[in-house]
């Protein structure tokens, strides 16, 4: 029947979430024009130590802690926030995954990020690591709750349609967009599943080998396409594109192996974990590639007990 693998609920919230299911919206912020001197005061408000600097709604710079130090350590006089205050700190979006802000964090050894819309810059929020694990046991609970709901009035299509088989396909277009408005195809799976009645462990484990494929199409392809095939056996998911292709298969699957060039590492992506992710949620699991034709995975998640 294949391998059996069981993928940890709270791992599956990490892809499902998004950032502004979890991130704070009542915090204090500085104005450009604010000195030094009230950084303090605003940290001891925040109770954290990173501060947004905002102007007519947008995010200019943040100010931290060892900002903060670094000024009283020059004992210089009372200078604009402006003088110290970091402009290309990492940023988070709205609509990002939760685990696309955990490896940005990780990797830029963040321990609070401002959320801005992608567009307009506006700040939006704050996520900070200490209390994130605690943000995402809340909303679980939330999610469980919908998820049994939705389960409950699933139409449970392939035991009321009468024939001989039963087979659903989807087709996704993934367009070359940056990575990180990426996800938007794993979700739609995810839902696709959850209304076709499918198990749950059976959907997390197809929206975290999707999510990490789709993140793969951006990262090296520009783009690729989904094909999605349900019945009462078994979800097969296969991926394709034209891209580069993979010169050594077995090299790319060992675990830390990459790739991903700078700017992919800079957006928190590029671990070399991606493969692993995706092999780890399959039953079945298969890659064909060719240099300068492109790629083919082939996922295959069973839906009947072994």
């Amino acid at each position: 029947m294949g391998k059996i693998k069981i993928v940890d609920r709270i791992q599956e919230m990490l892809y499902e979430l998004e950032v502004r299911s979890i991130m704070w919206t009542d915090f204090y912020t500085l104005h450009p024009h604010d000195m030094m001197s009230k950084v303090r005061k605003v940290m001891q408000r925040n109770r954290n130590t990173l501060v947004p600097i905002v102007l007519d709604k947008k995010l200019i710079g943040t100010l931290t802690i060892d900002n903060y130090i670094k000024w009283l350590n020059s004992k210089e006089k009372d200078k604009p926030v402006t003088r110290y205050m970091n402009v290309d700190s990492v940023t988070l979006h709205p609509q990002e995954p939760v685990i696309s802000a955990l490896r940005k964090m990780s990797d830029s050894k963040s321990i609070r990020v401002a959320v801005v819309e992608p567009e307009s810059n506006e700040l939006v929020g704050v996520i900070c690591r200490c209390n994130l694990f605690e943000d995402i046991l809340t909303q679980f609970d939330i999610v469980y709750k919908d998820e049994q709901v939705r389960h409950y009035r699933a139409s449970h299509i392939f035991e009321d349609v009468q024939a001989d088989a039963v087979n659903i396909s989807l087709l996704f277009h993934v367009a070359d967009t940056p990575m990180e408005f990426g996800g938007e195809i794993a979700s739609s799976i995810r839902t696709a599943l959850q209304n076709l009645g499918v198990n749950s462990d059976m959907i997390r484990r197809a929206g975290i080998a999707s999510y990490e494929a789709e993140m793969n199409l951006l990262a090296y392809a520009g783009g690729g396409e989904f094909q999605v095939d349900v019945n009462p056996k078994h979800i097969k998911i296969v991926i394709s594109d034209r891209g580069p292709g993979i010169p050594d298969v077995k090299q790319a699957m060992e675990p830390g192996y990459s790739t991903a060039p700078d700017w992919v590492r800079e957006l928190g992506f590029g671990a070399g974990m991606g493969l692993n992710n995706i092999d780890d949620c399959s039953d079945i699991f298969k890659i064909r590639s060719e240099v300068g034709v492109g790629t083919k995975l082939v996922i295959v998640i069973d839906l009947e007990e072994p």
